[in-house]
């Protein structure tokens, strides 16, 4: 029986390109959310990158690409879209589209997941239909599972909401978890998801952002069939398609 890892931030990026396993990024709030909903919405490829800079260049070589991200919380100036899966699911101009995003931590870390053997990204809006690719994936390619939560880049905490969101992936694959970031007790386990994703430190500044919109949207769990993956590394970007298109 294959095994699934809750491995925060850098840590589990490196575990997953060290053992070559499948990997999952998973940035609860939002960058997640805002990558399942832009391909729910019809978006034909996602261009993930670092840093700002990659982008506007990017921007430059596909000038029809729209630009969707976050520093800070905030939207980037000049940019068409902030990273929220609220305004995202209100908008009516996607299908069809290609998208340049970044963000201040999921971006990165499913840029640092090359060399796995797939990369995927999920948060609980797609966690009954992610689990399933991923017992297929492990299987298919005779490998573990790695879980990401995103954290805050260029630390080794975790965020509390990433953790959560891990664990109704993980929970739902029928694999031995091994959580390796100790924050999953029976307390936050007995919590709902929305309850845990109002409790975390992210969450808290997102509502005094006046962005608890986003913080709701991101709790639901299960209603989304999109499979964000990467089917492609470039110099600085990761291509994202819906696997299921």
């Amino acid at each position: 029986m294959f095994k699934v890892f809750l491995s925060p931030g850098s840590k589990g990026c490196q575990k997953a390109r060290d053992l070559k396993t499948i990997a999952v990024v998973v940035d609860a709030l939002r960058a997640s959310a805002t990558i399942v909903t832009l391909l729910e919405k019809g978006v034909e490829t996602i261009f993930v990158v670092s840093e700002v800079e990659d982008a506007w260049a990017l921007k430059r070589e596909l000038p029809q690409a729209m630009l969707v991200g976050e520093r800070n919380n905030l939207i980037i100036e000049g940019f068409d879209y902030s990273n929220s899966p609220s305004e995202i699911f209100s908008a009516s101009d996607l299908k069809g589209r290609l998208v340049i995003f970044t963000s201040t931590s999921g971006a990165r870390r499913i840029l640092a997941c090359k060399g796995a053997t797939k990369v995927f990204v999920g948060t609980t809006l797609n966690a009954e239909a992610l689990s399933a690719v991923l017992r297929e994936e492990s299987q298919k390619h005779q490998k573990d599972i790695v879980i990401i939560p995103a954290g805050v880049y260029g630390k080794e905490e975790f965020s509390e909401e990433d953790v959560v969101a891990s664990w109704e992936i993980a929970k739902r694959i029928g694999f031995k978890v091994i959580d390796e970031t100790g924050f999953l007790t029976e307390e936050v386990k007995n919590r709902t998801v929305e309850e845990n994703f109002y409790l975390s430190k992210h969450g808290k500044e997102l509502i005094e952002l006046g962005l608890e919109k986003d913080v709701k949207f991101c709790a639901q769990v299960g209603v989304s069939k999109t499979i964000p993956e990467v089917y492609q590394f470039i110099e600085k970007a990761a291509l994202v398609k819906n696997r299921l298109s």
